[in-house]
């Protein structure tokens, strides 16, 4: 399995549930270095990204281009990443593996300085006992909405503490509203019987949120019942068979507390700079200047992973829909029309028109390729 990158920084710059737009004037924003990276029990490549942090009022990422990065283990052995797109390096799909037990640092140089983290060991990782989903309802502005509430249980811990951060990756299957039976591309030109293309297709997305849990102040412990994410009906991820894919990473403490810290200044409300972003230090330091900041953190993580496949489930769902027309050709002016024209055959018998997004799958960002994991 591919190792994927942590959204980091991107996470940690994310402000949501403003009841007001408040644009405020920064006059000592820094323009720092970025680093996004992990290496796992996991086959590579691995892959590390490097950024610089951004303005609040700018939305794109700038690469950091040709730096030297290095991941190296405490028995000597290492390996140079090659940047494969601007700011991402990776290692080769057979170069340096993560190992149980052994201790794992990255170096970077870059702009005549150099960054590095402290050794940390890779952790053997916990096991995924099961994960499930259940029917549950939310409260919202506009009422109650019900949905789908993910939850993880990991195997005995035997005792130990353990702290552990989970990504998601979900792929559904989704499929286009309606049958593509005329195109018109004239009034007296149509193509029948178009096909089935574009009517079944899959998504898959690696979901922006992260969950961490520390098992530190448990008397026994444990993590049962923890949730994850949420999908709502008011989407149609979960309209024909939804598919998660879970990645449970056992981390270090150090690691857990710079997660912990980037959750709590996203979900920190009152005022949107009670934490300043570079108050949040990672695992890399500049040995000649220590007060030189860098942000983002190296993770050395033992990964174990579970698919779970969903149905549909017995619920009202309330997402946009298409509506065709059926008055087009017969209504204004014929010279107004703008071919091509799609329509479907609706079942009163009566030709329903509609954008070729209704129709096609495709363009809604789905790919007819079946993942090769898929299961009916």
């Amino acid at each position: 399995m591919r190792i994927r990158m942590l959204p980091i920084w991107i996470v940690a710059l994310t402000f949501t549930a403003c009841i007001e737009t408040y644009n405020p004037k920064i006059d000592d924003y820094l323009d720092l270095p970025v680093v996004e990276g992990t290496i796992t029990n996991e086959p590579g490549p691995y892959y590390v990204r490097l950024s610089r942090s951004i303005a609040l009022e700018n939305m794109g990422l700038t690469p950091i281009r040709h730096a030297q990065v290095i991941i190296s283990d405490d028995a000597g052995h290492e390996e140079r990443l090659t940047e494969q797109e601007p700011g991402i390096y990776a290692t080769l799909p057979a170069g340096i593996r993560g190992e149980i037990g052994r201790k794992y640092r990255i170096t970077i140089e870059t702009e005549g300085k150099t960054y590095q983290s402290a050794y940390e060991e890779l952790q053997e990782p916990v096991g995924i006992d099961s994960v499930y989903a259940q029917t549950e309802y939310r409260e919202t502005s506009d009422g109650q909405e019900a949905g789908l509430q993910f939850y993880v249980n990991a195997e005995n811990l035997q005792g130990i503490e353990r702290q552990f951060l989970w990504t998601i990756t979900e792929t559904y299957e989704f499929h286009s509203e309606f049958k593509l039976d005329y195109i018109y591309y004239r009034i007296d030109s149509i193509v029948k019987n178009y096909g089935d293309s574009g009517e079944v297709c899959w998504h898959t997305y690696l979901l922006p949120e992260t969950y961490d849990f520390s098992t530190e102040y448990q008397s026994d412990p444990v993590v049962r019942n923890f949730p994850l994410h949420y999908v709502s009906t008011k989407t149609n991820r979960i309209s024909v068979r939804y598919s998660v894919l879970i990645r449970q990473m056992t981390i270090s403490e150090e690691a857990y507390r710079f997660w912990h810290e980037v959750k709590k200044m996203n979900e920190e409300s009152g005022s949107l700079y009670t934490r300043q972003p570079y108050q949040i230090r990672g695992n890399l330091t500049n040995s000649s200047n220590p007060d030189d900041i860098i942000l983002g953190y190296f993770i050395t993580a033992g990964v174990s992973t579970k698919r779970i496949f969903v149905d549909r489930p017995d619920l009202p769902f309330d997402y946009t829909e298409c509506h065709p027309a059926t008055d087009v050709l017969t209504s204004g002016n014929p010279n107004d029309l703008r071919f091509p024209l799609y329509a479907t055959i609706l079942p009163s018998g009566e030709e329903g028109f509609s954008p070729l997004y209704c129709f096609d799958c495709v363009l809604q960002g789905g790919t007819e390729q079946k993942p090769y994991f898929w299961e009916e």
